[in-house]
């Protein structure tokens, strides 16, 4: 109860917050610990199939769309940013809806993002305040070992994210999109959630 006062008292008036690391850096497990602690979470939409855990019409993982209907939406103006991945299995798209990031009534929300997410955001002025989850690789690989990811993998995503996370890195720049880096694998969620609010 003391961590959802808390971040009602920080973020009081309606706000977005949007999570972005690299693969296992804690980006989904800090987004659930601030899912339970009065935050909304956006759902994003996306081309992917879903995983078995997972059904194409919940809402909940995530809306699951067919290549063209993601088109579609993205012509029409429905999205605030889209991202495009060659993942294993083929080319995926994800997207925001516009929709999806006002906060009626004060509601805080969090999103997970990817480095183009947050730079197409913040470019197109959306209000954002951005969590950088700049974890060593030793302990990612450690991380996504232990959950079972697979080795080759791991080492494809860890590649594809050092070239994606370039821009964010770049200390002449990163101050534009980035109001909070986490660098210490150790926190827990709600250490990084007291440093949010001494931001």
């Amino acid at each position: 109860a003391s961590y959802r006062l808390l971040l009602r008292r920080r973020f009081d008036m309606g706000k977005v917050i949007a999570i972005v690391g690299q693969i296992a850096s804690g980006k989904t497990t800090l987004a659930r610990f601030m899912e339970a602690h009065s935050f909304e979470r956006v759902v994003t939409y996306t081309t992917r199939p879903p995983r078995k855990n997972e059904k194409s019409w919940d809402g909940v993982s995530y809306h699951f769309l067919s290549d063209d209907e993601f088109t579609e939406k993205a012509e029409s103006g429905f999205f605030a940013e889209t991202t495009e991945y060659n993942a294993k299995f083929g080319h995926v798209r994800y997207g925001t809806s516009r929709e999806s990031l006002e906060t009626p009534n004060g509601v805080n929300k969090v999103i997970v993002l990817n480095p183009q997410g947050v730079i197409q955001l913040k470019d197109a002025g959306y209000d954002i305040f951005i969590v950088y989850l700049d974890m060593p690789q030793e302990a990612l690989m450690r991380r996504a070992l232990q959950r079972g990811d697979d080795p080759a993998e791991i080492g494809r995503r860890i590649a594809d994210d050092t070239r994606l996370f370039r821009r964010l890195e770049n200390p002449a720049i990163s101050g534009e999109y980035v109001n909070l880096t986490v660098s210490n694998p150790e926190l827990l969620p709600n250490q990084i959630t007291e440093l949010i609010d001494r931001k």
